[in-house]
């Protein structure tokens, strides 16, 4: 946690997990591994919210996956040391998060500015954030979570951990068609802002591929889409480009060509996107200048009739 503090982009140390298992009650100590790959991710009931998913599944036939195939979300598993407080941040790329404890308490503090819904301003703010001062803007509740609890935080989520004791949690990310507002602002503040050492390749293919799904979507889920998150998906897939987070200097040297350009979902993802933005009467270069101008980011504006306009997605000979 010394050289998180230094070095929010490296703070790491070489080990394996025995060593901190080894030393869970070391009191001279304060380390925590956040990012264990498991196969155990939402409880069975809950996985239809991850519709990033059900859309490399259900677009397999229109779009196939090139190179190794499906590139699904990845669980993952923290065990920290008691003690352990990483101080406010959001997580990366937009995701909606789940996060459950296994063994021990979590306290995690949830932070709402208090004067403003402009998502840059918001940043400028939580860039300001050095001492109790700076929180008298903002509201702040503070969650206590025990084994058997679960809690989700939409994309953006400005929020605090602490770990008095010992614990082991799981969680993940995963995409929805309702809050793509939401990960459209978070993903256009860590464009220029952001300091993350993850690299997320297939955000940007889940994107397109969600978009590639809309024509096929259950009458239900067709009908339930909302104005403001269906115009930041189809922004998102128009530019991919302008959105990977900025890295740390470690990984600048590192950025590959967005995966989403080179896969057979690009080609019917525009498609689509374009055709509603036609039956919306919205011109695609007009597009990042409507989602700035909107006087709440909480609103999800209203349900978005598409009539018969993606009928001819719906075809199994459409390519």
């Amino acid at each position: 946690m010394v050289l998180r503090v230094k070095n929010p982009a490296q703070p790491h140390v070489p080990g394996v997990m025995g060593d901190l298992i080894s030393g869970i009650n070391n009191p001279n100590e304060l380390r925590c591994v956040l990012d264990c790959p498991i196969a155990v991710g939402l409880p069975f009931e809950l996985a239809p919210l991850d519709e990033g998913q059900m859309a490399w599944h259900r677009t397999a036939k229109d779009c196939p996956p090139s190179g190794l195939g499906m590139h699904l979300g990845v669980p993952c598993a923290s065990v920290s040391q008691g003690g352990v407080l990483i101080p406010p941040h959001r997580d990366s790329e937009g995701r909606n998060t789940y996060f459950f404890p296994v063994i021990g308490v979590q306290l995690r503090t949830l932070l709402f500015h208090k004067l403003t819904h402009d998502g840059r301003r918001l940043f400028q703010a939580e860039k300001s954030l050095r001492g109790p001062c700076d929180l008298d803007d903002y509201d702040a509740e503070t969650v206590t979570l025990y084994p058997g609890d679960l809690l989700m935080q939409p994309p953006g989520q400005l929020y605090a951990e602490y770990n008095p004791n010992p614990a082991l949690a799981r969680g993940g990310h995963f995409f929805t068609y309702g809050t793509m507002h939401h990960t459209h602002s978070s993903r256009s503040l860590e464009v220029t802002e952001g300091n993350t050492m993850q690299n997320h390749e297939y955000i940007d293919e889940t994107l397109w591929r969600m978009a590639a799904l809309i024509p096929r979507l259950p009458p239900d889920q067709l009908s339930g889409l909302h104005y403001w998150p269906l115009l930041a998906l189809c922004c998102m897939v128009l530019n991919p480009r302008k959105l990977p987070a900025r890295r740390s200097a470690f990984m600048s040297g590192k950025k590959k060509k967005p995966v989403a350009l080179r896969s057979p979902s690009h080609t019917r993802a525009y498609a689509v996107i374009t055709k509603i933005l036609q039956h919306l009467d919205i011109c695609p270069q007009d597009l990042p200048d409507i989602l700035r101008g909107r006087t709440s980011g909480v609103e999800v504006g209203e349900v978005v009739d598409l009539g018969n306009c993606l009928l001819e997605f719906t075809h199994a000979t459409w390519r």
